[in-house]
């Protein structure tokens, strides 16, 4: 059991019994023992913060204490001492207690708080019949100061320190904080660990931290394992939280990992954080392609689509108008692809670059300023591309860090972070996903960096728009082979996991729309700083080239 140090300053004699009672309980409740000092005066309090090498972890404090010039009645001696024990000890919890205000000392309270004391109570309220503070709501609030401050660890963190991204995390975010939120994961299912062990899972978007957690359970040595995510933004996460509940009675219950948490826990030194679970030896679909054969990639991508996503979209699937507005770039996605072209324009031309020629440069700045900035097609009448389409419930965000793989025997794939699962157009999903492999798992690393590859991919992606297998890349490594393993499967299944496009009638009437949501991930990749530079042109040029597709395929 853990131990926290604890002091009362109180010159009643009769409050110390009654203060430690109410305490004794709840903190063991909680795994804690408190041990306790006394002090009877101000006096004696002063000589106690002065003597070196003693820690407290709890302070509680009595404002009124009798007058040291002998004569009778109380001063509020209390107040003075919170801010000598705050910087004393500055990682304390201070509680300071009082029989209440009166017209002596009106700002008591007032003054216990700007000194530094986290709970000012009156006795009264420091009770068992108390609504808000009672016993143990206020041994709650000390239990979790102690966790956020890191000044008691319950449990022990673990990480591998030569992990540059876990150990950018764990800087990031700080091992108490961590420590606080999964305690607080594993409150919600009353238990506790002994040990935690943090792995790095996916990076995170927009200012949040995600990692794998491991916990060794207490009294049973067994081991629980969550996805963790933690972020400052309270309301992104609880949004996301919202979601996943969504989901999980639209999803197959197989498919999406289960959330644990139904709102976010915190906060614990500003962060907030929601868990899922998560089976051991999960690794994302970005890192397994690494070593998969192409046998195992097929069996994966007929779990997530065919026998997955496909009965959501078409279980959730309507009618709705423009398809463009459906694939409409927000503003602040629009200024973006519009500095990216400009930036990249001279890449594009360049002999060391794209090798493109300035007419054909010309018209790919006109074909995609009119999709950016207009929402149109080039060569086509408003009407055409206004024909009504489909939309379906979709992940949102379906890229390779966002699939788990459960290894085993026969992989399986699940998803997490179903922060964008809300209705999209149909090609959504398998869109996301086709752009993001052909982007980041095509000839991954030293060759992405080189622009020799470039048109390679550009007839790659050609390939993809036109629902054609895959051609060779640059490199054959394992890598590569299953991620052109897993296009080939998208594009020769894409039609019979999207109802709208199964058959002729309907690839007439809707197939170029799978190109324009091609051209929209791709120029959504453009201004992805994880993305070397030559794909990003690749991206920039792979737009264009869909969209000229996708032109010549509306209807007339």
């Amino acid at each position: 059991m853990e131990s926290i140090q604890a002091l009362l300053i109180d010159d009643e004699e009769q409050n110390r019994a009654s203060i430690e009672s109410r305490f004794r309980h709840h903190f063991q409740a909680l795994g804690w023992q408190v041990i306790w000092s006394y002090s009877p005066s101000v006096v004696d309090a002063r000589h106690v913060f002065a003597q070196p090498g003693i820690r407290f972890d709890l302070i509680v404090v009595d404002l009124l204490h009798a007058r040291d010039d002998a004569l009778a009645g109380y001063e509020p001696y209390g107040v003075e001492l919170i801010a000598e024990a705050r910087e004393r000890y500055p990682q304390a919890f201070i509680l300071a207690l009082s029989n209440g205000e009166d017209s002596s000392w009106p700002d008591i309270f007032r003054d216990a708080e700007h000194n530094g004391a986290h709970l000012v109570l009156r006795r009264v309220e420091f009770s068992t019949g108390s609504r808000y503070h009672h016993p143990a709501a206020v041994t709650k609030q000390i239990y979790d100061h102690l966790l956020a401050v890191g000044s008691l660890h319950p449990m022990t963190l673990t990480y591998d320190d030569f992990d540059p991204d876990i150990l950018a995390l764990v800087h990031e975010v700080g091992d108490a904080t961590l420590l606080g939120l999964q305690s607080r994961v594993l409150e919600a299912s009353r238990q506790s660990a002994r040990t935690v062990n943090v792995s790095f899972l996916v990076p995170g978007a927009s200012g949040a931290a995600v990692c794998a957690v491991e916990s060794v359970i207490e009294r049973t040595d067994s081991k629980i394992h969550h996805v963790l995510k933690m972020s400052r933004d309270r309301a992104t996460l609880a949004l996301e939280a919202d979601r996943a509940a969504q989901a999980a009675t639209m999803m197959r219950a197989s498919l999406l990992v289960k959330t644990e948490t139904s709102e976010p826990v915190g906060p614990v030194n500003g962060w907030w954080a929601i868990a899922s679970q998560l089976q051991p030896r999960a690794v994302t679909l970005r890192t397994w392609l690494g070593q998969a054969s192409p046998a195992d990639v097929k069996d994966v991508f007929a779990a997530l689509f065919t026998y997955g996503l496909s009965d959501l979209h078409s279980e959730t699937r309507r009618d709705v108008g423009s398809p463009i507005g459906l694939l409409r770039l927000p503003p602040f996605r629009q200024c973006r692809i519009k500095r990216v072209i400009e930036e990249f324009e001279p890449i594009l031309t360049h002999p060391s670059g794209c090798g493109m020629d300035v007419a054909e440069v010309e018209q790919l700045i006109k074909v995609l300023r009119l999709f950016v900035l207009d929402e149109t097609l080039v060569d086509t009448e408003r009407r055409q591309i206004s024909q009504p389409t489909y939309e379906s419930y979709v992940h949102g965000d379906l890229h390779a860090d966002n699939i788990l793989i459960y290894q085993s025997r026969r992989p399986s794939p699940i998803l997490i972070d179903p922060s964008g699962f809300e209705p999209a157009h149909w090609a959504a999903d398998p869109a996301r996903l086709a752009v993001d492999l052909l982007l980041r798992s095509v000839d991954a690393r030293v060759d992405s960096l080189l622009f020799e590859g470039f048109q390679t991919w550009r007839l790659l992606a050609a390939q993809l728009g036109l629902l054609e297998s895959m051609g060779a890349a640059v490199n054959r490594d394992t890598g590569t082979i299953a991620a052109l393993t897993a296009l080939t499967w998208l594009t020769d299944n894409l039609r019979s996991c999207c109802e709208v496009i199964a058959t002729d009638d309907g690839y007439r009437k809707h197939g170029w729309e799978w190109r324009a949501a091609l051209a929209m991930y791709f120029l959504r990749s453009t201004y992805n700083a994880a993305i070397p530079a030559p794909k990003r042109a690749l991206a920039l040029v792979a737009a264009y080239d869909q969209l000229r597709g996708a032109a010549a395929a509306v209807p007339r």
